[in-house]
């Protein structure tokens, strides 16, 4: 069926993408590269469908979400996002988009997300609103229980799809509901891939475009160094998966040699971060004495503050300044930290991040956390993450501790790590 569709994505090259494919299945496609353009056009023309951006400057892509079924329910919406889980999932349907895909996807992908929205809506319109949402409400109780419910989540591993009886879904559905919120290795290492090709289908495009005639100067370097960062990007990735790799065949073998610690390790990792912090405006403090002596092995270990680093700029506050610290040796370990502003992990999550494949909402693999504590391990330690305040430049982790702050209190993440001492 041709259907009038809208685009909603602040990068125009991905709009000509979907463009071009939408067009070729005969429907008549608009664009708008921002969410109050987009509302825009909503308001004033007759559209069948929006394919809106989850993350947008400006308004955010649920918000545009949201107004749209608020002011124009009769529109079905499919969300693009870079990044997939449950709790995106569930709110997406809560505000009544039909689906979801995530980036980069190909043209066939794209086209059976948009025929599968038509449908729906056309479906919706035949039958109206009575015995409409039973599926959908079925779904949508499921992936809500198991955002909060780890144990419902954990069943899936023993019974599969059984632990779906007492909802009103479908075999296929709930062998689709299995399959996301249990998935198999070879399921996530599909995910992997799918990652695994967005930076590098970036960097064709910004080559194919250095080539067009007329691109020089500023423009040419701007694009150059997008293709470094994403490189550079796809190499870390692509270094998460083979220490993934080793840990899982048991062939993380490790050479600990006495280091200086600053020179050897936290120094290279953060040249190795500093791009990504600079375009976050993050900054770092280091607390750990430049002629600490540890006995690690450098190479894992620089993997270890690459993976805390990352995660620090990934999930911290915008032009804040990360913490590298060490607090002495006890019970036979060192205490190392790495601290970040921003909001914190909820209480439920601080174990969850540390297993195989977890993230909590942005875009990654799943895959850092898991090799950091695997590493960890291995060096006879152990890490956990505790929230804290930060007042006048101090991390305190009770809010009864706090006593006449003179700035405004700030919350965050601290990762807190241990090194054995002598390690075998």
């Amino acid at each position: 069926m041709s259907a009038n569709i809208l685009i909603i994505d602040d990068e125009l090259t991905v709009c000509r993408s979907c463009q071009r494919v939408l067009d070729e299945e005969g429907h008549n496609v608009s664009i708008a590269l921002n969410g109050g353009e987009g509302l825009e056009k909503i308001e004033k023309e007759n559209f069948e469908l929006a394919i809106v951006d989850l993350r947008m400057p400006g308004m955010d892509g649920m918000d545009v979400v949201e107004k749209i079924k608020r002011t124009r329910p009769d529109v079905a919406v499919i969300i693009m996002t870079g990044y997939s889980s449950v709790s995106s999932a569930v709110r997406g349907m809560k505000l009544g988009a039909t689906d979801y895909i995530s980036k980069p996807f190909t043209p066939d992908e794209m086209v059976s997300a948009v025929r599968k929205a038509l449908q729906e809506r056309e479906r919706k319109a035949k039958e109206g609103d009575s015995g409409l949402l039973i599926n959908r409400d079925a779904i949508l109780a499921v992936l809500t229980r198991a955002a909060g419910d780890r144990e419902f989540a954990a069943r899936f591993s023993d019974s599969g799809s059984d632990a779906l009886s007492e909802y009103d879904l479908g075999p296929e559905e709930k062998a689709a509901l299995t399959s996301v919120l249990h998935p198999s290795d070879e399921e996530a290492m599909l995910v992997v891939s799918h990652e695994l090709k967005s930076p590098l289908a970036t960097i064709v495009s910004l080559a194919s475009a250095m080539q067009e005639p007329g691109v020089a100067g500023i423009q040419k370097d701007k694009f150059l160094n997008r293709i470094i960062s994403r490189a550079g990007g796809a190499l870390d990735m692509i270094e998460e998966y083979l220490t993934l790799s080793r840990i899982c065949s048991g062939e993380m073998d490790m050479t600990p040699t006495r280091v200086n610690l600053y020179e050897e390790v936290i120094k290279k990792s953060l040249d190795n971060q500093s791009e990504g912090m600079a375009e976050s405006g993050i900054s770092a403090s280091v607390n750990v004495p430049d002629d600490l002596e540890v006995v690690c092995d450098p190479g894992y270990m620089q993997i270890v503050y690459n993976n805390l680093i990352s995660n620090a700029v990934k999930y911290g506050a915008k032009n804040t300044e990360i913490q590298l610290g060490y607090s002495g040796t006890w019970d036979g370990c060192h205490y190392f930290n790495v601290a970040n502003v921003g909001e914190w992990i909820k209480e439920g999550d601080r174990k969850r991040i540390f297993e195989k494949y977890v993230t909590l909402g942005k875009r990654g693999t799943g895959i850092g956390l898991y090799a950091t504590m695997q590493i960890i391990k291995k060096h006879g330690g152990d890490i956990w993450v505790e929230p804290f305040y930060l007042v006048e430049g101090k991390c305190i982790s009770e809010k009864s501790m706090i006593k006449n702050a003179n700035e405004d209190i700030l919350t965050g993440n601290n990762f807190i790590f241990t090194i054995g001492i002598n390690q075998s």
